[in-house]
């Protein structure tokens, strides 16, 4: 899925899937941030967007509401909340590079070899 050799392990789609699928609760939906490819044009990321999720929408056997959250052209990507199955087929649509958690823990590098004030 991801075009970059370079991806840390810890966020392969398979790894960020397996996060989401942790973390949702019954009845609720996990939030994600999705990136599309690079060849997607800046002025059809929007209708990109709707073609993807009105695919998963058709596939059927879909658990619980699909809510599409900010489009972002700029970054090629849409956050979205749904049940992580429907997740695992957004991640797995041709247009999508890659998927991450909306909540990453830590993502700030910590101080070394300073001691608390």
């Amino acid at each position: 899925m991801a075009d970059d050799k370079n991806v840390s392990p810890q966020w392969t789609a398979e790894n960020v899937l397996a996060k989401l699928r942790a973390a949702a609760k019954p009845g609720q939906g996990v939030s994600a941030q999705v990136f599309l490819k690079d060849d997607v044009a800046d002025d059809q990321v929007a209708a990109v967007v709707q073609d993807i999720i009105d695919a998963v929408k058709k596939q059927g056997g879909q658990k619980g509401p699909v809510e599409l959250g900010k489009v972002h052209r700029m970054a090629k990507s849409f956050s979205i909340t749904a049940h992580p199955d429907v997740m695992a087929a957004i991640a797995n649509a041709p247009e999508v590079k890659t998927i991450l958690p909306s909540e990453v823990e830590d993502i700030y590098p910590k101080p070394v070899k300073r001691t608390p004030r």
